[in-house]
């Protein structure tokens, strides 16, 4: 089974949606790591994590957030750094998407260390709130 949401046409994940509403979602960053690791590697280790957990459980993996909040690398070139609140919107708009679809139980897997983490619980718990999923860090 093709676990990536991004490579099934829209009639596979309505057939999909018939039997599970669960969906991984990877958030990982763009920035420095030193000076022989790629700008993506954040994103790079949540996917691999997603991915892992997607073909064990047969639960899809949604494309990654490639960007988290990252001022603190901003002066090394090529890190990408948005604010807090456009993270939080950003998951929760993403989530939001697929929950019209279905979708009710997430999974976000957080490659950015500790940083992410405080924007992915606001947007956790407005999404349960206001969504009415249920959402794990």
């Amino acid at each position: 089974m093709n676990i990536h949401l991004q490579e099934l046409t829209w009639l596979q994940i309505d057939e999909y949606l018939q039997h599970d509403d669960r969906l991984i979602i990877p958030v990982g960053s763009t920035e420095q790591h030193g000076r022989f690791a790629p700008l993506g590697t954040d994103t790079y280790v949540a996917l691999a994590l997603a991915e892992d957990a997607g073909e064990k459980s047969g639960v899809l993996v949604a494309p990654p957030v490639w960007t988290g909040w990252s001022p603190h690398h901003l002066v090394r070139p090529g890190t990408i750094s948005i604010r807090a609140e456009v993270l939080i919107e950003l998951l929760f708009d993403t989530i939001s998407s697929f929950a019209v679809h279905g979708f009710a139980h997430f999974v976000v897997v957080n490659g950015h260390r500790v940083v992410n983490i405080p924007w992915m619980q606001i947007c956790s718990e407005r999404a349960q709130r206001e969504l009415k999923v249920r959402v794990a860090l």
